[in-house]
């Protein structure tokens, strides 16, 4: 599919992002305003708003998605791996976040061990 010695090659780099389900523009307004008031003390953040009582699930089978938009004339691309193993599905919803205990990195944590122990497939899609 690539051939590196004819080209330079380019990393695409892959994030994941947490989905959470909002109920409805009220609260989708307040998790904006907190964020710019707050900014990163998460621990107030967490006291004063309704978010800390929305679970953030651990979620192997998590769409990945590029940071980057590349762009190819009128054309702008994003690069995404889309897990498709029954094994990633089936681990969906098995723990929550928790922020009193739980570190930052706790999802990326989750991510590299369940990779570790199980076979997992992903499509790659643009």
């Amino acid at each position: 599919m690539f051939d590196i010695e004819k080209g330079s090659t380019t990393d695409i780099d892959f994030i994941i992002t947490v989905a959470i389900d909002l109920p409805d523009a009220e609260i989708t307004k307040e998790i904006i305003e907190l964020s710019i008031k707050y900014g990163g003390d998460k621990e107030e953040l967490y006291k004063i708003s309704k978010l800390a009582k929305m679970p953030i699930y651990r979620k192997p089978s998590t769409q990945q998605c590029s940071q980057t938009v590349y762009r190819f004339g009128d054309y702008a691309k994003k690069f995404s791996l889309v897990p498709s193993s029954d094994t990633q599905e089936e681990q969906e919803t098995k723990e929550t976040v928790k922020p009193d205990s739980h570190s930052d990195h706790i999802l990326s944590d989750w991510l590299k061990d369940f990779d570790t122990k199980h076979h997992a497939e992903y499509q790659f899609q643009v």
